[in-house]
């Protein structure tokens, strides 16, 4: 097991930036080589009137970077583990 790996173990993790080259390309490698990563959070804005969502199926499930995942374990996950996060104060 990789350094990467055992520090992620059991981990939850929050992203930003994933609509763009290089946080697709990280996760995607998260999603690959940690495979026993808890759970990730993608914080995605609204942009030109699309919600969050729309993005993430539109700029994310959809890309070819991650054709690899879509082929080794079905990435992406069902259309109803993409939600929109309530706000906890």
């Amino acid at each position: 097991m990789s350094a990467t790996q055992q520090m992620f173990a059991g981990k939850s993790v929050l992203m930003t930036g994933t609509t763009g080259f290089v946080g697709k390309c990280l996760l995607e490698k998260m999603l690959r080589d940690v495979p026993d990563l808890h759970k990730v959070f993608i914080l995605i804005r609204p942009k030109k009137n699309v919600q969050p969502q729309q993005r993430a199926v539109a700029e994310i499930s959809t890309s070819p970077i991650f054709n690899r995942l879509r082929s080794e374990v079905g990435f992406p996950p069902p259309s109803h583990e993409i939600r929109k996060a309530s706000p906890e104060i």
